[in-house]
């Protein structure tokens, strides 16, 4: 195999987990338009590659506390050499060279004039209310995955209130923060903002259903065969060129592997699953034996024919089940006659072979007793020891014609599925071109 024959298959054995946020809502009014679209359909889009989403869905305006123990439970469903990817789209900003994701509840509420009132974030508070962005990765990190890609579309436009200012002056004068600080990857990891450290990013136009990065991330993404990186300049040019020159991605990768793909163009597990997705009633399945239709013990095979007919051979049941599409009832087509009789012999014999058994063990131990005490006290055997000998040599001559009893009986069942299956071939009708056996 070639190198990149390698990677593909290095990258498409492992899980893909992936953790996507939007937050479009905010407290305090400073809502974006696209952002819950943009997590939206990159959950789909992700869902589509094989990557398994976190609780299946994306996160869409969380709050603080919800943020923290979403976080949490996906840190933790994290194994040694998985490939993650954490998508984030709304608000961010930076506060003494760390970045914070603001969650639902960009406020906190203070008591003034025996009043609540609910301020927005000051820097100092980002600690306690908003996500550390750098903190995250670390976390992630610890797990040992694969890979770790964080993907930042957050580079808007955010305001945080200076407390300082506010004493000295009546108006609530807030402190003007654009886009997020650059931040060192980890061995492994590629960190993909919006925009250039200290930017601010586009959340797209009125009439479009994705900020500016994420549409050109959602175009590229799911090429397939084609390297991480490879797909993140593709995206970056779309970006530049789109916005002409006013928007540039900022990219910071640590990755060993030469070639690292995300996706290879084959269906998913989940597409796979789909297609066996039940869209039917069960009208029998297992019960064992029985009379009934919805009873089936060791079924032999199914056939389904040009009319949609399914054909069952019902095997320990002795019989040949027909269901007609669209039909909630079956009907017994062929069926061996004197089964009930062979049943309850069969039952019968295995309860007096077990009975065989019991004694059997219980007859030698006794009688094995009884010639120990006979040579050591020199006395004849008990006429009941003699009657013993003479059951456990009927055991063995019973026993012998069980044996040929069940040896004879295999072989008719074998020769009556022969002629089971002459029967259907000729009488049934069933296809002979293209007949689906499972």
């Amino acid at each position: 195999m070639t190198e990149v024959e390698n990677s593909l298959t290095t990258t498409n054995i492992r899980r893909k987990l992936a953790l996507i946020m939007g937050i479009s809502n905010y407290a305090d009014n400073t809502s974006l338009i696209n952002a819950t679209n943009d997590a939206k359909e990159m959950s789909s889009v992700l869902k589509s590659m094989g990557f398994l989403i976190h609780d299946n869905e994306p996160k869409l305006n969380l709050t603080y506390k919800q943020m923290r123990h979403c976080l949490t439970d996906f840190e933790c469903s994290i194994e040694a050499g998985d490939l993650v990817l954490f998508y984030f789209a709304g608000h961010g900003t930076q506060w003494e060279d760390q970045n914070y994701l603001i969650p639902a509840d960009n406020f906190i509420e203070k008591n003034q004039n025996n009043m609540k009132v609910r301020l927005p974030l000051s820097g100092p508070e980002l600690g306690t209310h908003a996500i550390n962005v750098q903190n995250l990765l670390n976390s992630i990190n610890d797990r040992t995955p694969f890979l770790i890609m964080f993907i930042l579309d957050c580079c808007r436009t955010y305001h945080l209130r200076n407390p300082e200012l506010q004493k000295l002056m009546r108006s609530s004068l807030i402190h003007h923060s654009q886009g997020l600080k650059a931040m060192p990857a980890h061995v492994g990891s590629l960190i993909a903002f919006a925009c250039a450290p200290g930017t601010a990013a586009d959340d797209g136009q009125n009439e479009e259903k994705n900020g500016l990065f994420t549409k050109h991330l959602l175009r590229h993404i799911k090429t397939p065969n084609e390297d991480i990186r490879m797909i993140m300049a593709a995206v970056t040019d779309g970006v530049i060129v789109e916005s002409n020159n006013a928007q540039i991605p900022h990219i910071t990768s640590v990755l060993r592997h030469k070639y690292i793909c995300l996706y290879d163009g084959k269906q998913d597990l989940e597409s796979k699953l789909n297609r066996w997705n039940q869209h039917a009633q069960t009208v029998a399945g297992n019960n064992r034996w029985g009379e009934q239709l919805s009873q089936l013990h060791h079924p032999y095979g199914i056939c389904i024919d040009e009319n949609r007919s399914i054909y069952i051979a019902d095997w320990e049941n002795h019989r040949i089940v027909q269901w007609t599409s669209n039909s909630n009832e079956g009907e017994i087509i062929i069926v061996r006659k004197k089964r009930q009789f062979v049943r309850y012999c069969t039952i019968v014999s295995h309860l007096f072979t077990i009975i065989c058994i019991v004694w059997f063990f219980i007859g030698h131990i006794w009688l094995v007793q009884e010639f120990i005490h006979a040579f050591t006290t020199s006395y004849s055997l008990k006429e009941g020891t003699q009657f013993a000998i003479v059951m456990i040599i009927i055991q063995y001559i019973v026993g012998i014609w069980l044996l040929y009893c069940c040896t004879q009986h295999q072989k008719k069942i074998s020769g009556e599925s022969t002629i089971n299956k002459q029967i259907t071939d000729n009488d049934v009708n069933l296809p002979q071109d293209d007949p689906m056996i499972v």
